[in-house]
């Protein structure tokens, strides 16, 4: 499992998530779109931590999803936030790093934060 990165409780954690969603949503009796919505935004977010690509497409997969059911729960307005900005952001960072994966700049650009630690909330 090291070797897609993820560790032994990065799993485990993530199974106990999914677990406890779908049993909420069955004690709860929520409808299928709930439940797949739930499920997939728990994908999002695990694969967001760990910086996959995959987060992309799942991505693009869990807010088509959210749209509809904030249709059908008639959320409009989120329906239009999601579907009008934030799908197309999620393509377009698809298609951005779809052309730029076998650019070869490897230089990796890392900020140092000078604040003192009591700026930091220490």
């Amino acid at each position: 499992m090291k070797k897609l990165g993820f560790t032994v409780w990065d799993l485990c954690l993530f199974l106990a998530a999914q677990i406890t969603v779908v049993a909420l949503a069955i004690v709860f009796e929520s409808n299928w779109l709930v439940i797949v919505n739930c499920v997939l935004g728990l994908c999002v977010v695990f694969l967001q931590a760990k910086a996959k690509i995959i987060n992309r497409f799942v991505g693009v997969v869990y807010l088509s999803f959210y749209v509809a059911l904030a249709y059908t729960t008639n959320y409009y307005g989120e329906m239009i936030i999601y579907g009008g900005l934030i799908i197309p952001l999620y393509i377009y960072g698809i298609f951005h790093w779809l052309r730029h994966r076998d650019s070869g700049d490897k230089t990796v650009v890392v900020v140092r934060n000078n604040l003192p630690a009591r700026e930091w909330g220490g």
